[in-house]
């Protein structure tokens, strides 16, 4: 995880990554860190803040990351993949916690090629293309086909 520079707010965004060391750095404070359970907690994740992070299972692994990201008063995260090595029971506690923050104003960009778990998490979507825009739709206003047309470029669209 890392913050992104020339904001009007350091650290106002926040990449989430699955990289261990970066994830270690967030834990490895240790019970000096009393802000440490503040911020899990808020997420409500059990997790002690005292266990080297590579002790955890991925998926707590990413937890801590997004945590983390809570120090920085983060206001948008981008996850990429972030349900790759998870397993169902783990995408729907990452799901909790991306419903938590949500609720707390904070604007997450999800990036994902599993269309399955949209549903679950989604107001709105951009569909890019070859590093290019196609569209950006509510969610609630687009078929599941015209998302995979506009994703593989079945038919010519343009908006």
């Amino acid at each position: 995880m890392r913050k992104i520079q020339g904001l009007s707010r350091p650290g106002a965004v926040v990449v989430i990554r699955t990289s261990l060391s970066a994830a270690e750095r967030a834990v490895k404070r240790g019970p000096t860190d009393a802000g440490a359970w503040e911020r899990l907690g808020r997420l409500r994740l059990r997790i002690d803040p005292t266990i080297t992070l590579n002790r955890l299972p991925i998926s707590k692994q990413q937890m801590v990351e997004i945590a983390k990201s809570l120090s920085f008063d983060s206001e948008v995260l981008i996850m990429d993949e972030p349900t790759s090595a998870l397993t169902e029971s783990e995408i729907d506690e990452l799901f909790s916690v991306i419903h938590t923050l949500r609720d707390r104003g904070v604007a997450i960009i999800y990036i994902s090629h599993r269309l399955e778990e949209l549903k679950h998490i989604v107001d709105r979507i951009s569909i890019f293309r070859d590093g290019r825009h196609v569209s950006t739709d509510d969610y609630a206003a687009i078929t599941m086909e015209e998302i995979v047309n506009r994703m593989a470029h079945l038919r010519h669209f343009e908006k």
